[in-house]
């Protein structure tokens, strides 16, 4: 992993966005309804900071899992298998409308 942030508020998440030099980033998220719709809200708040090079990817783990608990449980190995299947943002939008 390169590098991580969590955030749980997205306005100072986007302030976070702005600063960054990084163009690809990873959402990581609960596999729960709560999850779900955690997600939504991220990609709508995402959409007005869209731009060319820019790639956002949303990753969801399996039920009573966050990143912690996937990492003690599998290592970095298991949790770089749900990384790989990461929905990118236009799938995931597309996905969910």
């Amino acid at each position: 992993l390169k590098s991580e942030v969590s955030c749980n508020n997205l306005q100072v998440l986007k302030e976070l966005l702005k600063l960054t030099r990084e163009k690809s980033l990873v959402f990581c998220f609960d596999g729960d309804l709560a999850g779900k719709k955690a997600a939504w809200r991220v990609l709508e708040n995402m959409l007005p900071l869209m731009q060319d090079g820019i790639k956002i990817d949303f990753m969801f783990l399996p039920d009573g899992e966050d990143p912690d608990s996937l990492i003690k449980k599998g290592g970095k190995s298991l949790f770089q298998e749900y990384r790989q299947q990461a929905l990118p943002f236009s799938a995931f939008l597309m996905y969910e409308l």
